[in-house]
């Protein structure tokens, strides 16, 4: 993640180990020139920013926006023991020194791989949301109007999940910055077989099919993977549930291969630098990556 640390305006690089310290994580701060090997202290190695409790995990995912960094811990574990996962969120200015995950507030998931992965939007064009992927519930939860997290905060705002066919929802998500407020991109690398038809009847979310974001027009195979596209309205108005066609997401891409992961992981930018967000979606077990331009105008 980019982060201005010390408030020179230029952005420092922010990066997790998880590994770090037998499993308990890390996050480190580094100026370009460290990492380049022209900082005065010739690039020697630089204490960690935050680091971790014991087998957490910390760094696993990091995300930063308006001077916070959110950082996940999928394996920190609440009071009784239980792995639950967990996400911080600190301040740009409060990692100038070291501190330790123990110390700081949390928001604690309730298992299911929560903090797998993480990211910061304005869903509302206004106040900052927390999005966190737990992808063993298929389900992204969302944490809205959030500035500072006090001691261990529980519960979420809005859930979305993935029904049947969509599995591991959640095991990626991106701000997706587009018009007055963000929108979220979900990946979802291991669907399910098709559940039988529903009967005839739609809900009130129900907005028809999303737009093919790959515009080609073809069939998908459930197993393939996909990645979706979320309005920040749609996610505000409430719960969500993603069907089988991936209703009520605004856009939606599948993988083409059996076990191909498409959604393992994904990044969100202007690529070809045409004032149109694009979206950059890998397929793990395939060892592709898929461009999808002009997704966000």
């Amino acid at each position: 993640a980019l982060l201005d640390v010390d408030g020179d305006g230029k952005p420092e690089i922010v990066a997790g180990a998880p590994g770090a310290g037998g499993g308990a994580g890390a996050v480190f701060v580094n100026r370009l020139a460290d990492l380049m090997g022209g900082a005065a202290d010739g690039g020697a190695a630089r204490a960690a920013a935050v680091g971790g409790r014991k087998g957490s995990n910390l760094g696993r995912a990091l995300a930063a926006l308006r001077g916070q960094l959110a950082i996940a811990a999928p394996l920190d574990a609440r009071g009784d023991g239980k792995v639950v996962g967990a996400v911080y969120l600190v301040p740009a200015a409060d990692l100038g020194a070291p501190r330790v995950a123990g110390t700081l507030g949390r928001w604690l998931g309730e298992g299911g791989g929560f903090g797998a992965s993480v990211a910061l939007a304005s869903l509302d064009g206004a106040a900052l949301s927390l999005a966190v992927g737990a992808p063993g519930a298929s389900s992204v939860l969302v944490l809205s109007g959030v500035s500072a997290l006090q001691g261990d905060v529980t519960g979420a705002t809005r859930v979305i999940q993935g029904a049947a066919p969509v599995g591991s929802l959640g095991a990626q998500v991106a701000r997706a910055p587009y018009g007055g407020s963000d929108g979220l991109v979900v990946g979802a690398p291991a669907l399910l077989p098709s559940p039988p038809a529903p009967p005839d009847g739609g809900d009130a979310m129900d907005a028809g099919a999303p737009a093919d974001m790959a515009g080609g027009g073809g069939g998908r195979d459930p197993r393939a993977g996909a990645v979706f596209l979320l309005r920040g309205a749609t996610v505000l108005l409430g719960n969500v549930a993603l069907d089988a066609d991936g209703r009520p997401a605004a856009a939606a891409a599948y993988g083409d291969i059996l076990g191909g992961s498409y959604g393992a992981l994904l990044a969100v930018g202007d690529l070809d630098e045409d004032g149109a967000l694009d979206v950059a979606v890998a397929s793990a077990n395939k060892r592709s990556l898929s461009l999808l331009l002009g997704v966000l105008r």
